[in-house]
């Protein structure tokens, strides 16, 4: 979904209140009787939506999305906090925010620009928080909504190919249901269907034709061209799969593309599915992968387990920056790029933070060089060796004196010495990481 600058045509304003309001009407407009609790991750306004609708959202009220003695705001949400866990993380904590359907692109919800619907479904209203943690919220926002709707009325399809149906239907993200029957009138064109015409498309759960598959003759078969079976061609690259489909002398239709961890253009699925007996020249619908997935959420997450979650969602692109940490264990996702929860092309190369620490026979060579630091009264010194004592590394260290640096000494002075500290530095190929590291006399503290 996307901004959209238009205001005019007909509009529709329905007033989403709290409880305490119900029975009372409001500008001479019915009211739907309802609030926006904090508590409820997603609020179904029950406002039926279709792609070219828009929606515009005015609210107003106070909640908070930790308990009782945090911050309370209002519909913005806490100014210039974005935190990556979060439903929408482009957008404010606690903001509130909207989609279209349960599958529908999150957004934040706004009155103007008014806000272009891409799919079809309910609008939903939430507050924007991480997901699942929604039981300790507080407060309600009590909003209003305007949504222009666009015509949208059902065609006559009777006596019509069902491929042209479904195609005008694919435009609303509208699948029928499909019964074939015997009948004289010719294959695969639309014998009967519900809703009838002229129906409101807003109002339509379910759309469903009776298609003909011709009529039987006195021996059982057809009276049209003779039966062929769908091929199984789930997973394969589109250009061949329709050749597939096409050589076994049916016609193959594209019905839509939809997010996968497959390539763009894979096909996912068939109607009818692979094995089906249909008449030759009759229309075999397939849906396609787009190359774009929903970017799973690593963060917090050992590193073995998060490079599986992203090879499993589609992303194999990746690179990997080792950061020294004290505080986290190492060889744990500290912050990635792109952020969860977004919708990303499957070609993009996804960026992570690993912790690290440094390991004991490096820290043995650092030591070393504290203690040249120190006897030498250098500031800085680097030491190079082709590989550390029992790893296969090629390291480059470099320790560099630092007295802000805390360190693990219990007094001011010890049998070793007086406490020091310095700041390290490795280089393993391109790769570097650094920090400080505590120092008692010439002993190297590490983990």
């Amino acid at each position: 979904m996307e901004p959209s600058p238009r205001l005019g045509g007909r509009v529709r304003l329905l007033f989403i209140l709290s409880a305490a309001l119900a029975g009372q009407a409001v500008h001479g407009q019915e009211q739907a009787g309802r609030e926006v609790d904090a508590k409820v991750e997603w609020l179904d306004t029950g406002i039926s939506l279709l792609p070219g609708d828009e929606f515009g959202v005015r609210a107003d009220g106070s909640w908070t999305n930790a308990g009782v003695d945090s911050p309370v705001f209002g519909p913005a949400g806490l100014p210039n906090t974005f935190y990556p866990g979060t439903w929408l993380p482009s957008a404010p904590l606690g903001a509130i925010i909207a989609r279209v359907g349960s599958e529908g692109e999150v957004v934040l919800a706004r009155a103007e620009p008014m806000t272009l619907v891409r799919n079809r479904g309910n609008l939903q209203l939430a507050m924007n928080d991480v997901p699942g943690t929604y039981d300790d919220n507080i407060g309600s926002l009590k909003a209003v909504i305007l949504y222009n709707v666009r015509a949208a009325r059902m065609l006559g399809f009777v006596k019509s190919p069902f491929s042209r149906a479904t195609q005008w239907l694919d435009r609303y993200q509208i699948t029928p249901t499909l019964e074939y029957i015997e009948s004289d009138a010719p294959v695969d064109s639309i014998v009967e269907q519900s809703p009838g015409a002229g129906t409101d498309l807003h109002t339509v759960d379910d759309v469903r034709f009776l298609v003909s598959k011709g009529q039987s003759t006195a021996g059982g078969r057809s009276s049209a061209a003779e039966l062929t079976q769908v091929p199984e061609v789930t997973g394969d690259p589109r250009k061949f799969g329709v050749a597939r489909i096409e050589a076994a002398g049916l016609t193959a239709l594209l019905a839509g593309v939809d997010d996968s961890p497959l390539a763009a253009g894979t096909i996912l699925r068939t109607d009818p599915d692979a094995g089906t007996s249909r008449p030759r020249r009759s229309a075999v619908r397939y849906w396609a992968a787009s190359g774009f997935n929903t970017m799973p959420n690593v963060l917090g997450a050992p590193a073995g387990q998060a490079y599986n979650a992203l090879e499993q969602a589609g992303f194999v692109e990746r690179s990997t920056k080792d950061e020294l940490s004290v505080m986290d264990s190492p060889r744990i996702i500290l912050a990635q790029d792109p952020l969860p929860f977004n919708r990303v092309a499957l070609t993009t190369r996804v960026q992570l933070v690993r912790s690290s620490r440094i390991s004991a026979p490096v820290t043995a060579v650092a030591g070393l060089l504290a203690r040249l630091l120190r006897v030498g009264g250098v500031t800085s010194q680097t030491f190079k060796q082709r590989h550390i004592a029992k790893t296969r590394e090629r390291v480059r260290v470099t320790a560099s004196l630092d007295p802000a640096i805390e360190t693990t000494a219990p007094e001011e002075t010890s049998p070793r010495g007086p406490p020091v500290g310095f700041s390290v530095k490795l280089e393993v190929g391109e790769a570097s990481i650094e920090g400080p590291v505590p120092v008692i006399g010439s002993e190297v503290r590490h983990d």
